[in-house]
């Protein structure tokens, strides 16, 4: 065979394979990009739709109560003019302008953003909070519409570590997607082959919900 023409078989493979191997690295970029892309829009989901909108309300609520406590239950040697009546008045008056809608958007969060929470599993503060949320609205609401006094029942206590679970999660949320960005960039730019800063059993909760969840109004 002449020379010329093994040369150019040489090439022809050559340059074959150059292409084949070009078409399965773009491709893989390809796939790491639509990957990541979907790995940021559910960390983005978390902080905006789930955790951040938490830790909004539950801040409002703790700065609303010592205002409130302040008002009622001033520091010892502050002249206290309120009467018990006026205390009364006041602890309903922050019930029904403040601490219940508040409660009720943390409620309907939980409800219709669950999917969001990360791990396999609620947190047991988050489950304590809303047996607390429902037995001081089931509570207050019947001493408001029906004049029914039920002071006797010991109300479910708010769950101090419902604030510091959130605080967690959020820092954690916020720590992966700023990590994910980052390797997102990376991959324009050629193949990155690190491991996500996301659980394999976290993504599937995730797809299974955004393809099963009903529309909300």
């Amino acid at each position: 065979m002449k020379t010329e023409v093994v040369v150019a078989l040489i090439a022809g493979t050559l340059a074959l394979a150059g292409s084949i191997l070009t078409f399965y690295l773009t491709k893989i970029r390809e796939d790491n990009t639509k990957r990541l892309e979907h790995t940021i829009e559910h960390y983005r989901s978390q902080i905006e739709e789930f955790y951040g909108l938490l830790f909004n309300l539950v801040n409002q609520i703790d700065t609303l109560y010592y205002v409130k406590e302040d008002i009622v239950n001033p520091a010892s040697g502050v002249h206290d003019p309120l009467s018990e009546e006026q205390k009364k008045e006041i602890e309903s008056f922050f019930k029904n302008e403040y601490f219940c809608d508040l409660h009720k958007e943390i409620v309907r969060i939980l409800r219709t953003k669950l999917y969001l929470v990360e791990g396999a599993e609620m947190p047991a503060s988050f489950s304590n909070y809303l047996r607390h949320a429902t037995q001081e609205q089931a509570q207050f609401r019947l001493w408001k519409e029906n004049n029914i006094d039920t002071k006797h029942i010991v109300g479910e206590p708010f769950p101090d570590q419902f604030i510091n679970d959130i605080k967690f999660d959020l820092r954690n949320a916020m720590q992966r997607y700023n990590q994910t960005r980052q390797i997102y960039k990376r991959n324009i730019f050629g193949i990155s082959f690190i491991k996500l800063p996301y659980s394999k059993s976290n993504l599937e909760k995730h797809n299974n919900a955004h393809a099963h969840r009903a529309p909300q109004p």
